[in-house]
């Protein structure tokens, strides 16, 4: 129960992190989940470029760099899915 719990909190968290976002570009978004790469904190990127793919989704850039950080989280459906946005 107070695993649920926690992933719950976690959720939460992350909403709201998410809503206090500050209002980046996307070439700004792709520079600080760069920044979180580098550090190999490949979830922080993803909530960064997704933030970003949800604000500008026709934006390539954004989609091919979700794309190499889905593959470093070991999702190679969702890179694969990235890829194809990012190209049509």
């Amino acid at each position: 129960m107070n695993r649920l719990i926690e992933k719950c909190l976690m959720i939460v968290f992350v909403f709201l992190l998410a809503s206090c976002a500050k209002d980046l570009t996307p070439q700004e978004s792709i520079a600080e989940a760069r920044e979180y790469v580098e550090t190999r904190d490949f979830s922080a990127a993803n909530i960064t470029l997704k933030n970003a793919a949800l604000k500008y989704p026709d934006n390539a850039d954004v989609r091919y760099e979700l794309a190499g950080v889905a593959l470093s989280l070991g999702d190679a459906h969702g890179a694969e899915k990235e890829a194809r946005r990012a190209v049509e």
